[in-house]
């Protein structure tokens, strides 16, 4: 029940937690019961719960605090100060609650689906009052003084002495902290010195036998102060490239790479200390309004904005007014329109634009009327109450295209309504072609709205100004009238504080740019500063861990330079993961809408077809033999389309999922030709990478062609759940994610390139530091050698590795101490910059064009990115196999045939486990999460055939990953019918 309080649930669960924690207080007398309640911490969640706004739930905990203390006061005495809840009932006797009580439910009309109060939600019998709230209006104040007269003497009201030594000790370091901003910020021995110093104590104190509660450490400043001062006050602050600020941009940056040693110059031990704690007390300061559930019917909606789409939730109704003084835009001519409250504002900005700009009129009225739906009929797209469509199938190929002259919507029925709709043409089913800027700025009662969140979001935190923790649909029924206006003018600009292509600030730039670039829920500023400072530096760890080689490479660089290393072996730094789940079902909410969320990456009707939601699905005819043209036509006919696409093949009977999914593996590989020109020399485990190309190239513009229809195919992909089996590499996943990539990426491109060329920098800065700083005696000793030979001896020629055909300068001089940092510059530009640039720039165009905005992938890092897209690198976990794997008609799981082939399946190599997948599935990889992913799951049964079985090959059924496998005589002819199967058996979808 404590980690259910501690997970964040809604208030009634919450009530209903601690109505049972209370009583179990009041009737134990167990001493394991005080060990359980103190190994469970149960005072740390006191202090949140006293920090709640429902006055139920506060009751509650002060009662339990008055039992505790009561009952084990030698055993909890100390902890109350030592967690916070003395000062959380201090706070709760300064605030004024007392005055407020129960009004908030008893005064306030209740909503007609309220049954009863939340003190009365648990009685099984109901009675005529029980919506009247039980609990008294000064009981909240009249506990917390009682609690504080009885347990707490004279001495503990003093602020000073009723602190810990150690929020002492902490608020002293933190001050520490905060005096090193006063030093100047180009003094970096002695910025490096005092911080080491503070930060070893502060470590020391979190580290120590004494433990650090979460109150001690948020109320201590520490992480206020250590925000402030990494960032240099530049976290709280919006800025673009140019301003000012900026030019502190390079310090910040050292800053970092000094607390990245710090933390990470014992292992990963003492960065893991720092994030739980900072995790706990995000988790003590959140407090978020709860919308109960309860209170939302579950109805049909249509929502006219802004895409016409029925819903299964509940609509908002907006009246969109011009604001006073605007005399750009029209006027709004409609009196309320239905919104669907998932949306984002920008894609109101869109439904509205064409509507209220100032242009002809007959021109505006037409789209009106285009964009119209009458209410008694949903669009063909939408979804039913009961979920269900029943919608057909069309087939459509570079020949059938010529015989359909028209595409046809698919029809969806209503089932309360014979009535059909069908739509004759797309426009409604297409996503925006770019992301455009904001053309308006929408203000719900005179305040503007944020754009980053969703119509409901938006609503809910403005009407929430009560003092109640919960609310429920009445702050969203009834209408919401909104202004628009005009949105300034604003310039587009690149997401990255230094420009593309420029390697004067490699240093840091990937870094910053991850660090700065993007808003950081800058509303939480105001609303929860501490949060907010929490927030920052969990950023800023992962973005210290994302960034590990940068950082460490750059210091192991001046290290070389300054002459404090000798050499730069291992430099290899692992980074590792982190699960994705709920990024996952958030990304899917965002790009695509909340009628695609589900739980599962791959659903199958009872016919074995796969169901998206209410999405209909569209048949394409597939060409073998050209596979890439039938992937661009494909694109050409859908890619722009809401609709899930199922693929079949000429003169093949198959269809469905399996013959879909190998669709997509066989363009997959396709894409990896060698002749296409769009790759580097693949070198595993590296990846795919582009190769370079100069813009003269004659062979250029066809493979931006093939960059664009490859990113229109990864968005399809991820917009159907398709698993592709491209392996792209880590560097290839940050340009797809905006990021800007320095020299060190090379690392994840070509490792030994990388190595090279980090020795190369590193003897450039070793140069630089003698020339500037030592004697000339001391200077002509250095050795700028490279492995022992001099940079002249090398004979290298101005020319990027591996492609001499690439221009790196127009001269033919020879690279020599002189022109070297000019030489690793001009190979970093052509590997990571300029050379790929217009490739990249393809890829996401195609992405943009058809399918979906690549911003909302932006939640993801490379190695998430790489899991939704392709999904997971580990085929088979033998040990859970037998766990998600079903076995049918004949056969068990310790039937000798089935023991086989888990056997034979161990034994096999990567390459014939993909095999093995791929006849089985479709598809050679699994879908994010597994085998326990796969859907349905992979089902083994006893093919019954022939008289004699020992000849029989095994077969499948791709659509429900359905094996049938003959009862062979021994593992050794299993295993070799298997092989035979998944190797010849490819290429081809035939009845079984």
């Amino acid at each position: 029940m404590i980690q259910v309080l501690k997970s964040g649930a809604n208030v009634y669960v919450s009530y209903g937690c601690l109505s049972a924690i209370h009583k179990l207080t009041c009737l134990s007398k167990s001493a394991d019961f005080v060990d359980l309640l103190k190994n469970a911490n149960i005072l740390s969640v006191l202090a949140g719960i006293l920090s709640r706004k429902d006055h139920h739930v506060v009751v509650v905990a002060l009662q339990i605090a008055e039992v505790l203390l009561g009952k084990y006061s030698e055993d909890f005495l100390n902890s109350f100060i030592k967690e916070g809840v003395y000062f959380a009932i201090e706070a709760l006797l300064n605030s004024g609650q007392q005055n407020q009580g129960s009004a908030d439910v008893s005064e306030v009309p209740v909503p007609k689906e309220t049954v009863k109060c939340l003190c009365q939600s648990f009685e099984r019998s109901i009675s005529s009052s029980s919506q009247t709230c039980k609990i008294e209006k000064d009981s909240v104040y009249i506990l917390a003084t009682r609690i504080k007269e009885s347990f707490f003497g004279p001495e503990v009201f003093d602020s000073q002495k009723g602190l810990t030594d150690i929020l002492q000790n902490l608020k002293h370091l933190s001050a520490a902290l905060d005096d090193l901003m006063t030093v100047p910020i180009d003094a970096h021995a002695l910025h490096d010195e005092k911080f080491f110093s503070v930060w070893s104590q502060i470590m020391e104190r979190l580290n120590g036998r004494e433990s650090v509660s979460t109150f001690e450490f948020t109320e201590s400043g520490v992480v206020k102060a250590l925000a402030n001062y990494l960032s240099n006050g530049l976290h709280q602050r919006k800025f673009s490239k140019g301003d000012p600020e900026c030019d502190s941009l390079p310090f910040v940056g050292n800053r970092f790479e000094v607390f990245t040693r710090s933390l990470w110059s014992d292992g990963e031990a003492t960065s893991s200390v720092l994030i739980k704690k900072l995790q706990n007390s995000l988790s003590s300061l959140e407090n978020y309004p709860i919308v109960l559930s309860q209170f939302l019917k579950q109805r049909n909606s249509f929502a006219t904005v802004p895409n016409g789409r029925s819903t299964s939730y509940p609509i908002v109704r907006v009246r969109f007014v011009k604001a006073e003084g605007e005399t750009c835009l029209r006027d709004y001519s409609q009196d309320l329109v239905t919104v669907d409250p998932l949306c984002f504002w920008d894609a109101v900005d869109q439904y509205m634009w064409p509507k209220v700009q100032l242009e002809p009129l007959d021109s505006v009225e037409e789209k009106d009327q285009a964009m119209e739906c009458p209410s008694s009929q949903l669009q063909s797209t939408s979804i039913s109450c009961q979920g269900e469509s029943s919608t057909h199938m069309e087939i459509d190929s570079p020949n059938a295209s010529q015989l359909q002259g028209s595409q046809e919507e698919d029809q969806e029925q209503l089932p309360d309504s014979g009535e059909e709709n069908t739509s004759s043409s797309e426009e409604e089913d297409a996503l925006p072609e770019e992301d455009a800027l904001p053309r308006l700025l929408f203000r719900l009662e005179g305040l503007e709205l944020d754009r980053s969140l969703t119509v409901y979001q938006a609503i809910l935190l403005h009407k929430l100004k009560s003092a109640s923790e919960t609310t429920n649909d009445s702050k969203l029924s009834g209408s919401h009238t909104i202004t628009y206006e005009r949105a300034p003018q604003l310039v587009e600009s690149d997401e990255n504080l230094f420009p593309p292509g420029s390697m004067d600030n490699d240093e840091y730039h990937p870094f910053l740019s991850f660090l700065f670039a993007q808003r950081l829920g800058l509303r939480h500023k105001a609303t929860n500063p501490p949060a907010y400072d929490i927030l920052f530096l969990l950023k800023s760890l992962e973005g210290m861990n994302r960034f590990l080689f940068h950082l460490i490479c750059h210091e192991r660089i001046n290290a070389f330079g300054e002459g404090r290393l000798e050499n730069l072996d291992d430099l290899r730094v692992q980074v590792r993961p982190v699960p994705f789940e709920v990024k996952t079902k958030y990304f899917r909410l965002a790009a695509f809408g909340s009628q695609k969320v589900h739980h599962h990456p791959q659903h199958l009707s009872s016919e074995g077809r796969p169901v998206t939601g209410s999405l209909p699905r569209k048949k394409f005819l597939a060409c073998r033999e050209n596979i890439l043209e039938s992937a661009s036509k494909m694109m050409e006919l859908h890619g722009n389309q809401k609709v899930v696409i199922e693929v079949e093949y000429s003169e093949e009977v198959g269809t469905g999922l399996g013959p879909t999914l190998e669709f997509y593996t066989l363009v997959s590989r396709a894409f990896q030709n060698p002749d296409l020109g769009m790759w580097r020399i693949l070198v595993a485990p590296s990846g795919l990478f582009p190769r370079p190309w100069s813009d003269t190239a004659a062979a250029f513009p066809d493979v931006l062609e093939k960059f664009v229809l490859l990113g229109t195919v990864v968005a399809k992909a991820l917009h159907d759940r398709r698993v592709l089996d491209l392996p792209f590499s880590k560097a290839f996943y940050k340009l797809i994610l905006g990021q800007e990539l320095s020299s060190f990426d090379i690392h994840f491109v070509d490792p030994e390139l990388c190595k090279t060329l980090v020795e190369l920098q590193a003897l450039t800065r070793r140069k630089k530091v003698f020339s500037e700083s030592q004697t000339d005696a001391r200077a002509a000793k250095c050795d700028l050698s490279f492995r022992g030979t001099n940079i002249e001896d090398l004979c290298l020629e101005f020319a990027l590795p591996g492609y001499t055909d690439y221009v790196l300068t127009s001269t033919n001089d020879m690279v020599n101490m002189d022109n070297l940092e000019e030489y690793i510059k001009a190979i970093v530009n052509a590997t990571v910059c300029n050379g790929i640039q217009k490739q990249v720039e393809a890829f996401r165009s195609g992405f943009k064009k058809y399918v979906f905005p690549l911003e909302h992938l932006g939640i993801f890092n490379e190695e998430e990115l790489e899991t939704l897209l392709c999904g997971e690198r580990d085929l088979f976990n033998m040990n859970e196999v037998l766990d998600h794997v079903k076995f049918d008609h004949g056969y068990t799981s310790s039937s000798p045939p089935v023991e086989n082939l888990l056997e034979i399946l161990h034994e096999f190599d990567k390459e014939q486990q993909r095999a093995f997948l791929q006849f089985v599935t479709g598809c050679p990889r699994l879908p994010p999460g597994g085998l326990a992913s796969l859907n349905p799951k992979l089902t083994i049964v006893r093919k019954h055939g022939s008289d004699s079985s020992e000849t029989d090959l095994p077969s499948v059924m791709t659509c429900a990953n359905y094996l049938k496998l003959p009862p062979y005589s021994s593992k050794e002819k299993m295993k070799e019918k298997l092989i035979y199967a998944i190797t010849e058996g490819q290429g081809s979808f035939h009845l079984s």
